[in-house]
């Protein structure tokens, strides 16, 4: 529990423009990401999500796990990654219109989903594994005016 504190280790920095000194300090003892920080940032986004974007209705979360042979193309071109994304969202537009009672009477093109994508890049042990991890609100919206509350 003491990430980026001074007092328990630090790094000078100089900039080689201006030569301007500063102080950054460790993240964590180990040379991985830490894990501490990634929790923190975690529940900063979680409670964002809750609090200020998803409405109060039930949220499926979802994660596609890419096979080897794919993930270079998708680790390395972002158009291909950005379009296995919305293959991915667009099955489950399709899958939550069929099974949404009231949007059979909708025309399949005025309705939307809600969702929030989070695309990791890498496995545990740093390796290549491009991963979706996609958060869905549960049914499908129509098309109309809305009112935002600021």
């Amino acid at each position: 529990m003491e990430c980026g504190i001074f007092a328990t280790g630090f790094a000078r920095a100089r900039c080689a423009d201006c030569r301007l000194d500063f102080l950054v300090a460790f993240s964590c003892k180990e040379r991985c990401v830490c894990p501490l920080c990634t929790t923190l940032r975690m529940r900063e986004t979680a409670a964002h999500l809750t609090d200020h974007i998803f409405p109060r209705l039930p949220v499926l979360q979802w994660v596609l796990s890419v096979p080897k042979r794919p993930r270079y193309f998708l680790q390395n071109d972002p158009n291909t990654l950005n379009t296995a994304l919305l293959i991915f969202l667009r099955v489950f537009h399709s899958n939550l219109h069929q099974h949404c009672a009231s949007a059979a009477r909708i025309d399949k093109r005025a309705n939307h989903i809600g969702a929030c994508a989070f695309i990791h890049r890498f496995g545990s042990s740093l390796n290549t594994h491009v991963l979706f991890h996609i958060c869905v609100i549960d049914g499908v919206f129509e098309a109309g005016l809305a009112s935002v509350d600021d």
